[in-house]
Formats: C-alpha cells, structure tokens, sequence
C-alpha cells in the first residue's frame, strides 16, 4: 500500500489498561515473581509507562503545517514551493480507552507515598521517591490521554471481574466502585459513565445484560462471538454473507437490549499472540496487518464497515513494541480509527439474540463461603465504628475492606498460579476484622457477693483498638432482677469504660450472670459469666428466725422465772 486508499476499512480498537493487583489485603504493596509489578510498569522501561506514552504520542493532535522557508538561492525553486500544495497530515489515532479502576486507584495510593512489604518488613516510600514519582507522572499522564480528543474513555468494572459468575449485588458493586473510583481521581465523571461499558475479557451473556440493564448500565457495549446462539439463523458476515462480520450489534436479551460492537474472534487470536512469549513481537504484529488487510479487501469499495477488536489485558509491551504498534496502526493507508460513538452512528445496529453461558470460570471453591464471612464480618466492623466523628483513617481502612471482596472476584485470579493470593483478599480481610473485635475485652471479678437485698454490679469493657467501639451488652440471669438487661455504650479509643448494674435478689443462694457484648447487628465479639453470690435472707426464713429467737427469749426467761420462783419456796419453808 505504497499510497492512500479511497475507501479505508473503520476500525474501532479498545486499549484495556490492567495489572495483577498490588496492594495487598492490608493495604500495603507486596512482592509478586520477586517484583513489584506496579512499581516496574511504571519506570521509563516499564510496560505501563510506555503504553501511556505511545498513546499520546499517536493521538497528540498534528501541528500546523507550513511551507518549507525556500532557497534563498534558486528563485525557480522559490517559486515551485510557493505553488506547491501542503501534504495533508495523517490524522490522529483515535481509539477506546478503558482504564481498569483497581489499577488507576493503586497509582493514585502510590504517587501519596506507600507501604512496602519488604521480607516481612513493613518499608514506607516517600511520595519523592522515585517509585511514587513514576506512579505520579503515570497517573497524570493517563489524565491527560482521557481528557483528549479522538480518545473516548470506556468504563470497566472495579476489579476486572467475570460478570456472568457475578450476583445482582456484587454486579452493583463493582459498578458503583469503578465510577466512584475514576470521576475522583481522573476528573471524568460524565464521560467515564455506565452508559459505555467494557465486560472484562468480552465474556457477557444474557443473565449479565439483563443484570446490567437492570442497574441502567451498559446500554452501549462489546461482546464476543460467543455470546451469541449459534443455531439461530443469523448471516455469517455483514454487510455482504461472504465477508466477515463488520457491523455493529444490538444486542438481545429477552426485554433488554444493548447497542455495539461484536469482536472479530480470528483477528482476537491473532491479537492473543501479542501476549505470548513464545511468539515474536513482530511476527504477532505482521500477522495482525495482514488478517486486516485481507478484510479490507473482502470489500474494498464500502465504506460503512466497522471492524472491531480490544488488545489483550495480558500485552505488557516493551515501550519500543507499544510505540511500532501504535505508530504503524496509524500510518496504515488501509485503515481508519473511529471511536465507538462515531462508529455506531455509521450504520444501523444488526440484531443479534444473546445466550446464557452453561459453566464459568471458577476461582477457588473455598471462595464464595470465605467471602460471604468476609462480607458479613465487614458489616459487624462498620457496627463496631462510631459513625459520628469517624476519621478519614477509619473511612479508608472501611473502604478498603470493601474494595477487598470486590478485588478476590477479579478474572485474574483464574491462572492456578494466582487462585491462592486471590483468595488472601477474602480470608485476610476476616483475619483483620477479627483483631478489631479481639481488641475488646469484657471483665470484671469472677464471683461476687450481696450482702443486702439491692447492690450494684460492677463490669468493665476494655477497647484496645486506636478507635472508639460502639457496643450493645446484653445481661441474662435467672436469680437476679436486673434493671436493665440491655446496655448500649461507647468506649473511647484505648480506653476502659466501667459499667454498674443495680441487680436485686430475693433469696440466697449462687446465681450467675452471663454477659454477652456483641455490635449493633448481633455479631458476639466477647461473653463471660459472674457468679452472683447472695447472703441476704428472704422474709420467710427472716421471720422463721426472729420466731425462734423469740422462742429461746421466752424459753429462758419461763424457765428463769420457774427457778427463782421455787428457790424462794424453798427458803420459806426453812
């Protein structure tokens, strides 16, 4: 293609941004192959930075063009300059762009400064070190690119996870995450909407659209091949039978539909091998031009075809492979970028019926009762924690429990390599939560007496977190009346906090007291049980008492008086 073509094939290509994620359960960055991962993306030879770079390099808009100054010297060639019509530009690369938010979230955590699990040890990295100051320059260098024109940004669900082995719930949050997440730290809230969605991996079926509608998500989408039915007469190639599927979609599910676009699954496997060591850079590239060019071909003469394809999320491309690839795309005489928007208005949507996918990928099967404990144990800490005055420190640590969950559902936990530190994110979040709640104590004397009918009960509650704890005590007896048998109290940060009940008795005898402390939502966090000894005497046996004294009073003055009376006979008669 020595020369323009007349009617250049539209291509509409997606660049997923994605890494394994970094910072671990506890909030600090880990090791992963003897690396960290984000750390070396994000250095000048790192994949993640030379991405960045080759892509606002190709979408950088062209300068303005002007005639060469001519030679002084020839006044022929001055002339012939002058005359001379300006070469036009190539114009720019267009593309979608979709950031996975864990990533762009985990750059953000490291330009403020971060904590390094180093050999066991916890490091802390400066925000001027040179790994926060790459992460810096990353992060705001994917700002610039969102912000641009001829790039439109696509949302991605929070973590990168599979949709079609998600529930409702956990659909709506990775959703509300991911928005939360990019309109805070890449300023495009209107524009990094759910209206445009990208499905991690292209994996989305008929429960998942459906699911996604629900949450008024993901009206414009990409998908597959296979989820599509495969025995409903659909034609093979569009626009013509005889050529490949270049058309965009609506997509059908039941009462939902969704508009889009449909990935080519040859091209795909061509592209997959970009991602592949075995496979060279260049080789992968070559073959992909010319499984594009073949397509152009099919119909060179129309003008309305959309070829759609996303780059894998597992192409981690030295800076030079992203810069050829990129760079080449765009001189491609043969082809023409288009955003998703500027595509779907090209023609008019096929529609195409949607199926359920049998089976998923499965992560650990310990996973899903690890998470439901997780998510359960999360909400007894939210209990736990005052919500008045609750500090910044508590909001993230909350969060990050959160997005915890959210992250132990991403796609990339499937290699069998990875499943285990996967499931760290649900099992170490429980680990934390429980120190939170073995932190506070209930104490007090192991037995105590009643010396009268009505005496106070002293208990203390001991909080040794670095937060205030809200508490619910509940008292149960069986021999004592208690005035109150539910207490709720707020114990102060490393502090302890004394509890006096007013128990009443109306009988003598040991009785226990079984305490109970749990959060709001019923979750126990401590019991103990008192023995509840009573000396004091109830009115019967008091009036038995005082009876039988009175009978020993009366027996001793009658017998007194018998004896004096009969001695003083006595003396009478002598």
């Amino acid at each position: 293609f020595p020369q323009e073509v007349e009617k250049p094939l539209n291509i509409v290509m997606l660049v997923p941004l994605n890494e394994l994620p970094g910072r671990a359960p506890d909030g600090s960055f880990e090791q992963l192959d003897e690396e960290w991962p984000l750390e070396s993306a994000t250095q000048e030879s790192g994949w993640l930075r030379g991405m960045v770079t080759a892509l606002a390099q190709v979408t950088a808009p062209p300068p303005p063009r002007e005639n060469a100054r001519p030679n002084r010297r020839s006044r022929r060639e001055r002339i012939r300059r002058r005359r001379a019509p300006l070469k036009p530009a190539r114009p720019t690369l267009k593309l979608a762009l979709a950031p996975v938010p864990r990533l762009v979230e985990e750059l953000a955590d490291m330009a403020d400064g971060f904590r390094r699990a180093d050999a066991g040890d916890q490091v802390t990295v400066e925000a001027s070190a040179p790994g926060a100051l790459a992460a810096a320059q990353t992060l705001a260098d994917l700002r610039t690119l969102v912000n641009r024109d001829g790039i439109q940004p696509i949302l991605v669900p929070y973590a990168f996870p599979d949709l079609p082995a998600l529930t409702l719930e956990e659909v709506a949050a990775q959703l509300d995450a991911a928005e939360t997440t990019l309109s805070r730290l890449l300023g495009q809230a209107s524009d990094l909407s759910r209206t445009w969605l990208f499905p991690p991996a292209g994996r989305i079926d008929a429960s998942a659209l459906a699911d996604l509608r629900s949450l008024q998500a993901a009206e414009h989408t990409f998908s597959s091949e296979a989820a599509f039915a495969s025995d409903v007469a659909v034609a093979p190639g569009c626009p013509e039978p005889f050529a490949s599927f270049t058309c965009p979609v609506s997509m059908e599910a039941g009462d939902d539909t969704s508009r889009g676009f449909v990935s080519d699954s040859k091209l795909q496997d061509l592209l997959g091998d970009l991602a592949r060591s075995e496979t060279p850079s260049t080789v992968a590239m070559q073959r992909f031009w010319a499984d594009t060019v073949q397509v152009w071909a099919e119909l060179p003469g129309t003008s309305n075809r959309v070829l759609y394809f996303a780059l894998p999320t597992t192409w981690h491309p030295s800076p030079a492979d992203a810069k050829r690839f990129f760079t080449s795309l765009k001189r491609a005489p043969w082809l023409r970028t288009l955003t998703p928007e500027e595509a779907l208005a090209r023609g008019e949507p096929q529609p195409r019926p949607m199926v359920d996918f049998e089976t998923g990928p499965t992560a650990e099967p310990q996973l899903d009762p690890t998470l439901a404990e997780a998510a359960e144990r999360i909400a007894s800490l939210e209990a736990l924690i005052p919500t008045t005055n609750r500090s910044s420190v508590q909001r993230q640590m909350l969060q990050r429990l959160n997005t915890n969950l959210l992250v132990a559902r991403s796609r990339v936990w499937l290699d069998e390599e990875l499943v285990d530190r996967g499931l760290s994110y649900a099992s170490g979040t429980v680990e934390e939560t429980d120190r939170h709640f073995q932190a506070v104590q209930i104490g007090g004397a192991e037995e105590i007496a009643l010396t009268s009918q009505r005496a106070p009960i002293q208990l203390l509650l001991l909080n040794q977190n670095a937060h205030p704890v809200a508490v619910r005590v509940y008292l149960e007896s069986e021999g004592l009346e208690l005035q109150q048998d539910v207490l709720d109290e707020i114990v102060p940060a490393e502090r302890t906090r004394q509890i006096q009940i007013d128990a009443e008795t109306r009988a003598s005898g040991i009785f226990p007291l079984r305490v109970s402390v749990r959060t709001a939502d019923g979750f126990e966090i401590a019991r103990t049980s008192i023995r509840i000894r009573s000396t004091e005497f109830n009115d019967v046996a008091l009036g038995l008492t005082i009876g039988a004294l009175m009978f020993l009073i009366a027996f001793y003055v009658f017998r007194t008086t018998r004896r004096r009376s009969a001695a003083a006979a006595g003396t009478d008669a002598a």
